[in-house]
């Protein structure tokens, strides 16, 4: 146990080294992104390794072979989709990371399970309370659900009063088109002016 200690010592000294693998000329163009591409250029000053020039990716970067997939704490890391997978699991030995397609109902059942094996989740903010947090959520999403349904209903209600109510409508649409017509008239008058020499 010792020696795994000491590995994971000297992983985390040799990750505070490692240079930041991104392709050639990411940071001077804007579209390309901030992953690793090998430079494959025939005159590629990256690709020659000449000084001054960003790192390639080598296997002299590889943490030790005994602690790589480790955890800080020396756990192994295992990634979960299911509750099956976190009955497999010791609390001692294994970290657990649920996987990202998992959704949320299936999620709070391998927390609740997490949670009585005495497993970590990675993943996972405040393991302890994430029912809770969840419920609140939950309840959020459903005011708000409801506050747009019942804004829905009132202009369902005033489209059906609207269609009712035809001949009080058209007596009231006089006015307006007025208003519209006198707009009209002013930005014709607007555009004359500002279109002479």
């Amino acid at each position: 146990m010792t020696e795994i200690k000491r590995l994971l010592e000297l992983r985390t000294k040799l990750k505070r080294k490692k240079p930041e693998f991104i392709r050639q000329d990411a940071h001077k163009v804007k579209r390309l992104e901030n992953k690793w591409r090998r430079p494959k250029g025939l005159h590629s000053k990256m690709r020659h390794k000449f000084k001054g020039y960003r790192k390639l990716v080598s296997k002299g970067y590889k943490s030790p072979l005994e602690v790589r997939g480790l955890s800080r704490d020396g756990r192994r890391i295992v990634i979960v989709s299911n509750v099956n997978d976190i009955l497999q699991l010791e609390g001692k030995n294994h970290v657990a990371v649920i996987a990202k397609s998992v959704g949320m109902r299936k999620r709070l059942l391998i927390v609740e399970k997490a949670n009585e094996k005495q497993i970590t989740i990675v993943n996972v903010d405040n393991q302890k309370d994430f029912k809770k947090i969840l419920e609140e959520k939950m309840m959020e999403k459903r005011m708000v659900k409801k506050a747009t349904d019942k804004e829905v209903g009132k202009e369902e209600k005033k489209l059906k009063s609207n269609s009712d109510g035809r001949n009080q409508d058209k007596e009231e649409k006089k006015e307006p088109e007025r208003d519209d017509s006198l707009q009209s008239l002013q930005k014709k008058e607007l555009d004359r002016v500002l279109t002479k020499k």
